[in-house]
C-alpha cells in the first residue's frame, strides 16, 4: 500500500472502532522535533481536548528494523504516533511495553498522551494485507533460502541434492526456485542461476524467519540447574547440540558475555537437558529450538555453534544494541 492509503485506512478504522475523530492535518504541527522529519501529523479530539501527534508511517513493521525505530521514537514519545499497514501481535506487545504509540490499518492501537488512553488489540488483519505469495516465505521456502545463503553455489546443483541439503522434499524445489527468480533475488542465464541481491534476501529472510519459522521450532524454556553450570557453559562438550544467539556470538567473536542462551538440537529434550545441565523453567534464560538446516554440513571450525549466518541474524534482530554490535562483528569476520 502507498503511504496515503495506509493513513486513510488506519484513520477510517480507528474512527469506526472508537467513535472518536482522528484526522490528518493539512500542514504539519508547528512545533517540529529536532532533527526529525515526520511523514505527516494528525490530531485526535476526545473529551473536549485536542491531541496532536507527529506521524511515522511504515508499510510493514519488520522485526529487523524495530529496535532502531523504537530508539528513534523514544524521545518525546507521547507526541509521536507510528502508523503501519500491519503490526504483528508480538510487535504490538513490544511497542506497548516500550511506550510507543501505534495504530495499524485494521484499527489496532495503543495511544497514550496525558489523559488520553486508547487500546484496541482484537481487530483482524486488514484484507489488503493478506498474503498472496506462494511457499517462498513459508517454512519450506525459508529453509531453502537459508541453505542458499549459506552456499550460493547450491542453487545450480541437481534438485535432489538441493533437497537433501535443505531438508526438503524433492517436489518443492522447482516451485521455490521459480518464486525466487520471480522476486528478482536470482537471475537465470544459460541454465545457471546467479545471485542478484543477496543483502536484500538476507534482510528479508531474517525478518520472516522470526515471524514464521522460528516460533514453530521452539521446544521450550529452561534454566541452568546451578550457577556453576551456567558459568561453565563454554566447557560443555556438545553432541548434536548447537549454541545460537548470544552464546554463539560469544564463541565466534570472544566479545560477548551471554545473558540469554539459545540452543538448537534435534536430540530428545531429556538428552539436551542432560548435556547442558538444564531444567524446565517458563522464565528460564535458556530456550531450546529444533534445528532446521542440514547439520551434517556443520563446519568443523564451528562444531558447537549454529552457522555464523544464523548467529548474525538472531543477534541483529535483537533489541539489545550490544547484540547488534556483535552481529556486525560476525558479519565482517565470517563474510555473512
Amino acid at each position: 500500500m502507498e503511504e496515503k492509503q495506509i493513513i486513510q485506512a488506519a484513520i477510517q478504522n480507528f474512527n469506526q472502532h472508537t467513535g472518536l475523530a482522528i484526522q490528518e492535518l493539512h500542514q504539519p504541527a508547528k512545533r517540529l522535533p529536532k532533527n526529525r522529519h515526520p511523514d505527516t501529523s494528525v490530531e485526535i479530539k476526545a473529551q473536549g481536548k485536542t491531541y496532536t501527534f507527529w506521524v511515522e508511517v511504515k508499510n510493514e513493521l519488520r522485526q529487523l528494523h524495530l529496535s532502531h525505530l523504537v530508539q528513534q521514537l523514544a524521545q518525546d514519545k507521547e507526541h509521536w504516533l507510528l502508523i503501519s499497514q500491519y503490526i504483528s501481535k508480538n510487535n504490538r506487545k513490544l511497542l506497548k511495553e516500550e511506550g510507543i504509540n501505534y495504530l495499524d490499518a485494521s484499527g489496532n492501537c495503543n495511544i497514550r498522551n496525558g489523559a488520553l488512553l486508547l487500546f484496541i488489540n482484537d481487530q483482524q488483519v486488514a484484507p489488503q494485507r493478506q498474503s498472496n505469495t506462494g511457499k517462498l516465505w513459508k517454512p519450506a521456502g525459508l529453509r531453502l533460502i537459508f541453505s542458499l545463503l549459506l552456499k550460493p553455489e547450491l542453487i545450480n546443483e541437481p534438485y535432489r541434492f538441493i533437497a537433501q541439503q535443505s531438508k526438503l522434499g524433492l517436489g518443492t524445489i522447482g516451485t521455490l526456485l521459480k518464486e525466487l527468480e520471480k522476486e528478482k533475488y536470482f537471475s537465470r542465464y544459460n541454465q545457471n542461476y546467479n545471485f542478484e541481491n543477496r543483502e536484500a534476501l538476507l534482510n528479508r529472510w531474517t525478518e520472516t524467519y522470526f515471524a514464521i519459522l522460528r516460533p514453530k521450532l521452539m521446544q521450550g524454556k529452561f534454566r541452568f540447574a546451578s550457577p556453576k553450570d551456567r558459568d561453565n557453559w563454554k566447557n560443555v562438550q556438545l553432541d548434536q547440540v548447537f549454541w545460537g544467539g548470544e552464546p554463539a556470538g560469544a564463541l565466534l567473536t570472544k566479545f560477548l558475555h551471554p545473558e540469554n542462551f539459545t540452543v538448537y538440537s534435534d536430540m530428545p529434550k531429556t538428552e539436551v537437558m542432560k548435556q547442558l545441565h538444564i531444567v524446565p523453567s517458563p522464565d528460564g534464560e535458556v530456550e531450546l529450538l529444533k534445528t532446521f538446516w542440514n547439520t551434517e554440513n556443520t563446519e568443523t571450525k564451528f562444531p558447537q555453534t549454529v552457522p555464523p549466518l544464523l548467529a548474525y541474524a538472531e543477534l541483529n534482530a535483537s533489541m539489545d544494541s550490544r547484540n547488534r554490535e556483535i552481529a556486525n562483528r560476525i558479519k565482517k569476520l565470517y563474510n555473512v
